[in-house]
């Protein structure tokens, strides 16, 4: 069975949207979305593509804002990445994911990929894009899975800990005071 979807995400306070696709075809999972939001008390608007093989491994990664800046990131699936022009980026090494600041969807990545039991956690270091510098830093994370539909994520990089309620395909339905699903 093809998984497509089409999720429309609200930041918490109303002030920013994103229109999210995924479509599979194939061996990948595609990824388009657009965004419009605020964060570090600067308004932006983005639009950001990715590739994802079957198995929730990021394969590749792009970003552009609107005032022109823009971030690719290339994976082998194993945790060994490059930028937009084949440039090694070892600081990167050893990730399997990337968090994108801009939406919750990348939160579904390790949900999906690491399928854990109730009451089991996974370590994770994952590629955190920031907006709007768009520059890839290596973080440490953690996920817990409460329930059948809630996990705690730990951004053990910045001490922040949410609750997220996702639904029957790891979507992210509420991430507290940080983003809502209003459609989809």
């Amino acid at each position: 069975m093809h998984l497509n979807r089409t999720i429309r995400w609200s930041d918490w306070n109303n002030t920013g949207l994103e229109h999210f696709t995924l479509k599979q075809g194939g061996t990948l999972y595609a990824v388009s979305s657009v965004v419009i939001g605020n964060r570090e008390d600067a308004s932006y608007g983005l639009h950001y593509t990715m590739e994802l093989d079957l198995n929730w491994r990021t394969r590749r990664f792009s970003a552009t804002l609107t005032d022109g800046t823009s971030r690719t990131l290339v994976s082998d699936g194993n945790g060994n990445w490059q930028d937009g022009t084949g440039k090694e980026l070892e600081h990167l090494r050893g990730c399997l994911d990337v968090d994108f600041a801009a939406t919750p969807f990348t939160n579904t990545l390790p949900i999906r990929r690491l399928k854990l039991a109730i009451n089991t956690a996974a370590d994770l270091n994952v590629a955190y894009i920031p907006v709007p510098s768009l520059l890839p830093e290596k973080v440490d994370q953690r996920y817990t899975r409460r329930t059948e539909s809630s996990y705690l994520y730990e951004g053990l990089f910045r001490k922040f800990t949410a609750t997220l309620e996702v639904d029957e395909d790891g979507f992210v339905f509420d991430y507290p005071e940080t983003f809502r699903r209003v459609m989809g």
